[in-house]
């Protein structure tokens, strides 16, 4: 695990760029440039959460999945969450507007939310 230090950076660019995404007012996601920073936002964060998770196992075997569960469950991570339900379910992003990697990890977490508003519906 000689490049964690860079993975790690990776990790916290991705919480950052996600928390800035998701933390903006409703407003700017109803516009283009908004909408594809709050898009590009999710793919990125949970691309990387998604194949760490999946690879590190694969990589470094079964005793490495407990720590990369537990790198991937910070208090961040629990906002992160709380916040993508909740600007999904106010329907500010659809799951077909992610690459099908992203929506299906996504889907299994959305699952139960309603989606409430199409608030940047003309």
């Amino acid at each position: 695990m000689a490049n964690e230090h860079s993975i790690d950076s990776a990790r916290q660019g991705a919480r950052k760029s996600i928390l800035e995404a998701l933390g903006k007012s409703w407003a700017p996601h109803c516009t283009a440039e908004g909408r594809k920073r709050l898009l590009d936002a999710i793919e990125y964060c949970y691309w990387q959460r998604n194949s760490q998770l999946a690879g590190y196992p694969k990589s470094w075997g079964d005793a490495a999945r407990p720590y990369i569960v537990k790198v991937w469950a910070t208090a961040d991570d629990n906002r992160i969450e709380r916040m993508t339900r909740e600007t999904y379910g106010r329907g500010y992003f659809a799951l077909d507007e992610l690459k099908p990697s992203t929506r299906t990890a996504l889907a299994e977490m959305l699952k139960g939310e309603r989606v409430m508003a199409k608030p940047c519906a003309g």
